[in-house]
C-alpha cells in the first residue's frame, strides 16, 4: 500500500468519533448474551432486544443496564449491574422514568405531571414507562389494545375510574385518525406542488399540524384527556384547512 494512504488511514482513525469508535469494537454484553439459551429468562429478553426499535438505534444493553461492555470478564463486565427488583439498579420500577428521560426527555417532563407519575414515586403502585411501552422490545399501544392495560387498576372491582378505559381508549382513537388525517394533507400538499399549485397557505398550516399533533403524542402522557383532545381537535382542524387550502 502506498505511504500516503497509510498515513491517511492513521489519520482518518485518529480523528474518527469516539461513538463511532466504541460502535465498532465488539459488545461484550451482545457476544455473551447472544448465545443464551432462548428458553431461559435472560436469553428470551435478549430475543426480544433483537430487532428491536433500541437496537435499531444502536442503543446497547449498557445504556440502561449499566456494566462495562469493553470487558470480557464477566466480573467486570456486569460491575454496576443490578437486578431490576434492587432499588440501586437504574430500571427498577421506580427509577425507570429518569432512565428512559435520558433519551425520552419530553415524555418524561409531560409523565412527571402525571397522577400516575406520583403514585409511582410514593406508592410504588403507579405505572412507569415499560407499563405501557414494553422494555427489551418496546412499543406503542393502539386503541384497540389500551382498554387491557388500563383495566389491570381502572376497573369496577377496584373502584378506581373504571370509566377511564373507555375515555383513554376513545381518545387514542381519535388521535390515531388524526394522525392519518395529517399524513393525507402532506401527501396532497406534495401532489399539489408537483402540479405547480398556490401551496403557501396549505404549508403553513400543515406545520401547524404537525407540531400540534407531535404535542399533543407528548401530552399524552400527562394522561389529562381534556388537554389531550384539545390539541388533536386543533391538528385536525390544520390538516383540514391544508387540504382546503390549496388553490
Amino acid at each position: 500500500m502506498p505511504f500516503f494512504l497509510i498515513v491517511l488511514l492513521l489519520s482518518f482513525c485518529a480523528y474518527m468519533p469516539d461513538n463511532i469508535a466504541i460502535a465498532a469494537q465488539k459488545n461484550s454484553c451482545i457476544e455473551c448474551h447472544k448465545d443464551l439459551p432462548s428458553g431461559s429468562y435472560t436469553g428470551h429478553k435478549f430475543s426480544d432486544y433483537t430487532g428491536s426499535v433500541h437496537e435499531r438505534n444502536g442503543i446497547r444493553c449498557e445504556a440502561c443496564h449499566g456494566g462495562d461492555p469493553m470487558s470480557a470478564d464477566k466480573t467486570t463486565a456486569h460491575t454496576g449491574v443490578f437486578r431490576s427488583s434492587n432499588p440501586r439498579s437504574s430500571i427498577y420500577f421506580k427509577n425507570l422514568p429518569q432512565m428512559c428521560g435520558k433519551c425520552h426527555g419530553e415524555e418524561l417532563v409531560n409523565f412527571s405531571r402525571s397522577r400516575h407519575y406520583a403514585e409511582l414515586k410514593t406508592s410504588g403502585r403507579g405505572p412507569s414507562c415499560v407499563t405501557c411501552h414494553g422494555s427489551m422490545g418496546t412499543f406503542i399501544l393502539t386503541s384497540d389494545r389500551i382498554r387491557e392495560f388500563c383495566t389491570v387498576c381502572h376497573n369496577n372491582q377496584r373502584g378506581i375510574l373504571p370509566n377511564v378505559p373507555k375515555e383513554v381508549a376513545n381518545v387514542l382513537s381519535m388521535m390515531e385518525l388524526t394522525n392519518t388525517l395529517v399524513s393525507w394533507s402532506e401527501e396532497f400538499v406534495t401532489e399539489a406542488q408537483k402540479a405547480k399549485k398556490e401551496t403557501s397557505e396549505s404549508e403553513k398550516q400543515l406545520a401547524i399540524a404537525r407540531n400540534t399533533i407531535k404535542h399533543a403524542k407528548l401530552t399524552w402522557h400527562t394522561f389529562r384527556m381534556e388537554d389531550v383532545t384539545k390539541k388533536i381537535n386543533d391538528a385536525y382542524s390544520a390538516a383540514k384547512k391544508a387540504r382546503e387550502s390549496i388553490r
